[in-house]
């Protein structure tokens, strides 16, 4: 929603970090090379400042993830940045759906598996394997990672198009904005963010 007090949307620059951000996701669906990886942490580097997306035609942009055989996807307005997840360091004494921490550019932050956090249905979710990635979410002073499955790619919905989440989603549906007409169950980043149970992370001094 904008007023007529909002400023003037460079809408030229905008979708060209739309696009840098649409390739590095892409480019971190295939992490097995370890150059892609190396250029996937580049570009993270580049874009280290959240996107921001004005829907002013009905549309979204999201970023479409697998976590524990099911289709999921995010605003990519909440997402600050996408990697593989390596460097992972467990942390003791911790709930179990704490990952572990990971250091993004200085910043240490934790990684949250959503998927034990929420009890969702078995999937790849035991195991940290080559596909695995860490997107992290921003929002106001709140940040950490989300641990998942495989990174699909960006693309853009139309916002009438989500449904409100069935209850057979459990747990999580509290957590959800609703369903896409194509099965994508999407996630409120802000409701996931604050939740005060996940807010578990510390930022570790420089």
């Amino acid at each position: 929603m904008t007023d007529g007090s909002a400023a003037t949307i460079d809408w030229t620059a905008l979708h060209r970090r739309l696009d840098a951000v649409r390739e590095a996701i892409e480019r971190a669906a295939t992490p097995d090379a370890a150059q892609t990886q190396r250029m996937l942490r580049a570009r993270a580097d580049a874009l280290a400042r959240p996107v921001t997306i004005e829907a002013s035609d009905g549309r979204m942009e999201i970023v479409e993830f697998e976590l524990a055989r099911t289709r999921y996807g995010v605003a990519s307005s909440s997402v600050r940045s996408a990697h593989p997840l390596d460097g992972l360091t467990p942390l003791p004494c911790t709930p179990r759906f704490v990952r572990g921490i990971v250091n993004v550019r200085g910043t240490i932050l934790s990684v949250i598996d959503i998927a034990q956090f929420f009890d969702l249905p078995a999937g790849d979710q035991g195991a940290d394997g080559d596909d695995s990635h860490v997107i992290v979410l921003d929002h106001d002073d709140l940040r950490f990672g989300i641990r998942v499955d495989r990174i699909a790619g960006v693309r853009s919905i139309e916002r009438r198009s989500v449904q409100p989440a069935p209850a057979t989603f459990g747990a999580i549906a509290g957590h959800l904005e609703g369903i896409t007409d194509d099965g994508i169950a999407l996630l409120n980043a802000t409701a996931l963010l604050a939740d005060p149970r996940l807010v578990v992370h510390e930022e570790v001094g420089r």
